[in-house]
């Protein structure tokens, strides 16, 4: 007679915490998710009927329609990023975030998704007097959210990513690029925490900011892009660190009118103009004073003759002097790229 061997039920109980532990058994990865979304429905339908704070899963598949976000909620693809959003409407952002909110930020969520196409060359609204624009972006931000952006790609749209107004963008293991104009553009009073994503082979600059927003990046690839690999304009303030600025059309970073910006530990190289420069009749004539400030240190910034010299100069104004910090620059370049 086969003799069987009853186990107590605290035994049960070890065995299943460790099968969870190491292998997720019984795990149902989607358990979180409030609604589940095939390719063939109808995403902004799905939006419209979810509930503020709702987990969206997009299966894999492609979505071609430009949605509207007026709640908290979150958008999630597929890990491998198989979900796909497709721009179609002439002259509007393929996910334009609009959020009507006086108290507690509300978080608007994109993951695991490629938001690409945004169509059109003109934008379907535009006003500097109501400080309003509807444009063929990847991903638009409009007035106040809490956007996060986890790794997505965002490519072929006029601008990747624009955070106009008051909003608090942060983007993260992400790639941009391939987009007409800025990768990311952030303006007006928005707050923009790039990291650990690619910028690259945008039309524009990588990173744009502009007015009194605020951006961090740090450890960032921004590359081979046609204008500056970042450019911070008026009275923004941009701090860069660990990052990596190389091969751009125009200047590394360039600083206009009264920007701040701090720059630490990066490396900037092989881009055609300066390595960074403000844009000021000392290094582009007919230009005004730069009022701005720079701070920072241990930057590794060639100039020409050098391995990877940017080809216009390493800094402009030459280097030691004004505007530039005592130790801005390195001797060497630092010991781990992002």
């Amino acid at each position: 007679m086969r003799r069987t061997t009853a186990w107590s039920p605290l035994v049960w109980t070890s065995l299943l915490v460790l099968c969870l532990a190491m292998f997720g058994c019984g795990r149902d990865e989607e358990s979180n998710c409030v609604i589940s979304v095939r390719a063939g429905d109808s995403l902004q339908t799905a939006i419209d009927r979810a509930d503020a704070g709702a987990i969206l899963c997009l299966s894999a598949g492609t979505w071609s329609e430009n949605i509207v976000i007026a709640k908290p909620l979150t958008l999630r693809g597929t890990p491998e990023g198989q979900a796909v959003l497709r721009g179609v409407d002439d002259g509007y952002p393929v996910v334009l975030i609009e959020v009507s909110n006086e108290g507690e930020l509300p978080v608007v969520v994109l993951e695991n998704l490629q938001i690409l196409d945004a169509q059109g060359g003109s934008c379907a609204e535009f006003s500097l007097r109501d400080n309003r624009e509807i444009c063929p972006y990847g991903v638009l931000i409009i007035g106040r959210a809490d956007v996060r952006i986890l790794s997505c790609t965002i490519s072929a749209n006029r601008t990747g990513i624009a955070a106009v107004g008051s909003a608090k963008l942060s983007v993260s293991n992400s790639t941009v690029t391939n987009n007409d104009w800025e990768g990311v553009y952030v303006a007006g009073a928005s707050e923009g925490t790039i990291v650990d994503s690619e910028l690259r082979e945008n039309g524009s600059a990588g990173i744009a900011a502009a007015a009194t927003a605020v951006v961090t990046i740090r450890g960032c690839v921004i590359e081979h892009n046609t204008g500056d690999g970042v450019a911070v304009a008026d009275y923004a303030q941009a701090a860069m660190t660990d990052c990596v600025i190389s091969g751009n059309g125009w200047s590394g970073v360039k600083m206009i009118s009264g920007a701040d910006v701090t720059v630490e530990s990066c490396r900037i190289e092989d881009n055609t103009h300066f390595g960074i420069a403000p844009l000021s009749g000392v290094c582009y004539s007919d230009e005004p004073d730069y009022v701005g400030r720079v701070r920072g240190r241990d930057n590794w910034i060639p100039g020409p003759g050098e391995p990877g010299g940017n080809a216009g100069g390493a800094l402009c104004p030459a280097y030691p002097g004004e505007p530039w910090p005592d130790g801005f620059l390195s001797d060497k370049p630092p010991s781990t790229d992002p």
